[in-house]
């Protein structure tokens, strides 16, 4: 986790900054080209604290994601690779905040995850806010008062989904109801279409006050549904597009779709993610007897292959659970079919020595052409892929 946090932020933060002290601070290309970010902070004079602030708010934009983060490793070593830098640029500043006050600003501001599983998402984000409590000096506590204290509000950096079922742009609708995809969304386009979820996000994470938390995170939520109803049934015309007809919203929903860029509104609003990493799922989509009859059985993935038959047997006598065992590969390959034909997912058959060698929905394939639907043309992405 941390070599593919080292490899991306570290290159990526280098390009901004090069790109900033060129653009406003009088370096030719020359005085810019270093090969590590380190090296250019510490080419930065020691008296311009004008300057190192600017470059502080280039960190401030940036933008990170695990798209499958589980338990939260990548995020808590991206992070760490964004304090690095930050406390490395305060050492030229007159100012120099304590590490943990960092963590938490690199936590609201930097990074964010998806994961399809709830309790994974729950982990993640105390993972996070671990990795803020741990740095607080307990001798120092007492000088802080109870609002710097207070752990980030980070609901809206972590969030449930199904990273690879939802749209990863703007839509639009016509007037005789076609639909079409703005690819060439910009942040303005975002910032008008989703302004006031960015407002009610922005100001969910600035308040430490639990009441203003809540009411915000409500009106937000509320907001998001109403949006998210839309979407989803434009991903059902995209089921029926890709030959998928015996669907309807309501078994679309149980995919559980992720709208990128109405869910981290304010991140497209800021023209997107910097940095993707992550260590997607390896496994192949395809109904899974173990996934299902655990639910009935807890022993289920422990038995022996004869006893799994013979339990499987016995628990299809149950009228309930048979029609739930069928409706559940049902689910399975209706989402197979789509990301057969979708094209969201055209990289799924390459022609390998002139003959189609398909990935037979291999989840590790599809997270990775996803990827490159979330990144901007300048972003860095490390994955760990089997």
């Amino acid at each position: 986790t941390r070599f593919c946090a080292e490899e991306t932020v570290q290159p990526a933060l280098l390009e901004r900054f090069a790109d900033r002290m060129v653009a406003e601070w009088g370096w030719t290309d020359e005085m810019a080209d270093y090969d590590d970010v380190y090296e250019l902070v510490d080419a930065l004079p020691e008296t311009n604290t004008d300057l190192i602030e600017d470059l502080l708010a280039v960190v401030d934009e940036f933008r990170a994601l695990d798209p499958a983060c589980g338990s939260g490793h990548f995020l808590t070593s991206v992070q760490s690779e964004l304090v690095g830098v930050r406390k490395a640029l305060y050492e030229k500043h007159d100012e120099s905040p304590p590490t943990w006050k960092l963590h938490k600003q690199t936590v609201v501001q930097n990074v964010y995850g998806v994961d399809i599983v709830n309790p994974a998402v729950e982990i993640a984000k105390l993972r996070l806010w671990l990795s803020i409590i741990t740095e607080v000096d307990p001798d120092e506590v007492a000088t802080y008062d109870d609002e710097e204290l207070a752990l980030p509000n980070v609901v809206f950096n972590v969030r449930q989904g199904n990273s690879l079922i939802g749209y990863t742009d703007l839509m639009e609708t016509s007037s005789d109801s076609d639909q079409s995809r703005l690819d060439a969304w910009g942040a303005d386009t975002v910032r008008e279409k989703y302004g006031d979820i960015i407002e009610l996000v922005e100001k969910h994470k600035a308040t430490s006050d639990t009441e203003e938390a809540k009411a915000y995170l409500r009106e937000a939520e509320q907001l998001l549904d109403e949006y998210r109803d839309d979407l989803d049934e434009k991903v059902v015309h995209e089921f029926h597009e890709a030959g998928i007809e015996d669907i309807d919203v309501a078994q679309v929903r149980e995919y559980q779709p992720f709208h990128w860029v109405l869910e981290f509104a304010q991140v497209y609003a800021a023209d997107g993610f910097d940095v993707i990493v992550g260590n997607p799922p390896w496994d192949q989509l395809r109904p899974n007897r173990e996934d299902f009859f655990t639910r009935h059985d807890r022993k289920f993935r422990t038995r022996m292959p004869t006893e799994k038959d013979e339990k499987e047997a016995e628990l299809l006598e149950d009228a309930d659970i048979a029609e739930a065992w069928e409706g559940y590969q049902q689910n399975i390959e209706r989402q197979m079919d789509y990301f057969n034909a979708s094209s969201d997912y055209e990289l799924q058959k390459p022609t390998v020595a002139g003959r189609v060698d398909p990935n037979e929905n291999n989840l590790a394939a599809l997270f990775f052409e996803r990827v490159f639907n979330l990144v901007r043309e300048d972003s860095h992405v490390a994955q760990v892929l089997p």
